[in-house]
């Protein structure tokens, strides 16, 4: 029997053990996959979370945090999870506060919490000390690997949502893969736009042979979905039909992400590109140890062309590899040595 990568994720610190745990009832509507979504939007939003973002007067800064909450129940009911503006923050808090929970009692981060990685954005004093590169602001003009002090007030005044997808982002298109052939802007109010960002923060997106755009967050689970039945899709000795089936069984997973899908065969076709391009980051560092970011893509690379035996895969490195490999995805990541 077939289960989705969600379904099977480790619980080896679950929440409910934790003092913030949620109530009863909430938790009924609050599963893995949903909070992992509000993490990804809350991200994507540095005017809330960002210490170096400095506001001009208190209402700009109202303004502008009222702006994302609201991009971000958006998104979130684009995706299919119908929260109103007051649960994402209540919920985003409680996340929140025990993420600081797990950094005290870890100070070697090495916590095993479900959602640990997928916050470890907010240690921004890490990011800028490791070996991964700091995920920017799109209102930065400092050089990649560095957070400098933002004044957003000039941005924010008449661009609206387009702020975010700032055309200086895009120096590093000369330097983008050709598979990457377009990504569209992740604001759902802005559907008909389509922003070429190869090499911006959200390059993980990917459009589809007949322009159907899939975000970076559906990218991730399509590649989390695709190697959890990595036995039977990347293997030689199954037969046709029951490969169909599996992805006939991704695509329908994939709804729980998003609603605008490509036919099957076009999300195939998705995944090779996507592979390649996997390949292609592999090829241009093949140096890189397995503990760095591209290690870790080499490392996945392999898993995908059928290298390692399965006992080394494991669900926890398949629950963080979408989040590494997005770093790995970054600019400076796909230059040339």
């Amino acid at each position: 029997m077939e289960l989705s990568f969600m379904s099977c994720m480790p619980r080896t610190q679950d929440e409910s053990s934790h003092p913030s745990a949620d109530l009863a009832g909430l938790d009924e509507v609050w599963d893995a996959r949903s909070k992992v979504t509000l993490i990804h939007c809350f991200r994507d939003e540095p005017n809330i979370w960002n210490v170096n973002v400095v506001y001009r007067s208190d209402s700009e800064r109202r303004q502008a945090l009222n702006e994302a909450w609201r991009r971000i129940e958006q998104r979130m009911t684009a995706m299919g999870f119908n929260f109103d503006l007051q649960q994402l923050k209540k919920k985003m808090k409680q996340l929140r506060d025990q993420f600081s929970r797990e950094n005290k009692m870890f100070e070697d981060h090495s916590s095993k919490w479900q959602f640990y990685e997928e916050m470890r954005f907010l240690n921004q004093d890490e990011e800028q000390s490791s070996g991964f590169p700091v995920e920017r602001s799109s209102f930065s003009s400092g050089p990649p690997l560095t957070v400098s002090p933002i004044i957003i007030a000039n941005h924010f005044q008449g661009k609206g949502d387009s702020m975010l997808f700032d055309s200086r982002l895009n120096a590093a298109d000369g330097h983008s893969l050709s598979l990457d052939v377009g990504v569209k802007s992740e604001e759902f109010e802005h559907e008909g736009e389509v922003c070429p960002r190869h090499g911006s923060e959200g390059s993980g997106a990917m459009v589809s042979s007949s322009g159907i755009i899939l975000s970076e967050l559906a990218m991730d689970e399509l590649l989390r979905l695709v190697l959890s039945r990595k036995g039977i899709l990347l293997s030689d000795t199954c037969d046709e039909e029951t490969k169909n089936r599996s992805w006939r069984a991704i695509h329908d997973s994939m709804r729980a992400v998003t609603q605008q899908l490509p036919p099957v065969d076009e999300l195939k076709e998705v995944f090779r590109r996507k592979q390649l391009h996997l390949s292609d980051i592999v090829c241009r560092h093949a140096k890189a140890d397995v503990s760095s970011a591209h290690g870790f893509a080499r490392y996945i690379q392999s898993i995908v062309n059928k290298c390692l035996p399965e006992d080394q895969f494991s669900i926890r490195e398949r629950e963080l590899g979408a989040s590494i490999l997005r770093k790995s995805f970054c600019p400076q990541e796909v230059r040339p040595l």
